[in-house]
């Protein structure tokens, strides 16, 4: 699903829904947006929420990278 009708201005879908459910990943918000993945996920580890909303709402797993190490995300 695309924010806006205009796909072209995105290089990727910011956001799916699968089960009814919105999802995104840190990956596809640095894409989006232009910015560092780092930066992205610095800001989801400094964001000053409960746990419990965390739990809720983050779900971090990891990848390997072309370079075949080993890389977080959410």
């Amino acid at each position: 699903m695309w924010i806006q009708e205009d796909k072209e201005s995105f290089p990727c879908p910011l956001y799916h829904i699968s089960d009814g459910k919105q999802w995104t990943t840190s990956l596809n918000i640095a894409e989006v947006f232009g910015i560092e993945h780092k930066e992205v996920l610095r800001a989801i580890r400094n964001l000053e929420c409960s746990e419990g909303f965390s739990l809720v709402n983050f779900h971090e797993t990891s990848y390997i990278t072309s370079q075949n190490e080993r890389t977080a995300y959410f």
